[in-house]
This record gives structure tokens, C-alpha cells and sequence, in this order.
């Protein structure tokens, strides 16, 4: 079993990860102090927030999110939702389209 978060992120993580500081400012009003910020644990984001950015990330990076797969300790900073929004991102292309 692999440890994703001692694994380097790709270098396209901080373009990533400006876009989504941009949609937490922009489309939540959600100041970020840092890309390592926990969003939860401070109460950045509250579960309402949490869910927009959710449908946010999906609708900015066409990625579909299952909520049965989601797990909340990567999604919890900028970096790690960079991290997974990445690692999504890659899976969706090598994954054969299931929409009929």
C-alpha cells in the first residue's frame, strides 16, 4: 500500500492550485492564508462551502467527483486538493468513458 501524500506533486500543481485559491476567493469569499491551510479543521470552509467547491472543482477542471470515493483527509488544504484534483484529472483520461 502507497502513501499518496509523501509522493511529489506534479509541477503542475501551483497553476492548479491558483485556480483553485481563485474559485475560493471568487466564487465562495473564502481568503486562503496559505496553499497548506487546513480548510476544515480552521473553519474556512463550513460543510455548505465545502460541497460548492466540490461542484466548482468539477465544473473548472471537467472532472466527475463521486461522493463514495471521496475521502476528506485529501481534500483538506489547497495543495492536497491540487494533489487529487490532478490525480483525478489523469485517472479520467485513462478510464474508459462510462456515459452512454
Amino acid at each position: 500500500m502507497s502513501d499518496h501524500s509523501n509522493e511529489p506533486v506534479s509541477a503542475a500543481s501551483p497553476a492548479v492550485e491558483r485556480q483553485l485559491i481563485e474559485i475560493l476567493y471568487s466564487q465562495l469569499y473564502v481568503a486562503v492564508p496559505s496553499e497548506e491551510t487546513d480548510l476544515i479543521s480552521t473553519g474556512t470552509l463550513d460543510s455548505l462551502k465545502f460541497v460548492e467547491l466540490l461542484l466548482q472543482i468539477e465544473e473548472r477542471f471537467g472532472i466527475k467527483l463521486s461522493l463514495e470515493t471521496l475521502q476528506l483527509d485529501q481534500l483538506r488544504s489547497v495543495r492536497q486538493i491540487a494533489a487529487f484534483v490532478l490525480e483525478e484529472s489523469s485517472a479520467g483520461m485513462r478510464r474508459p468513458s462510462s456515459q452512454s
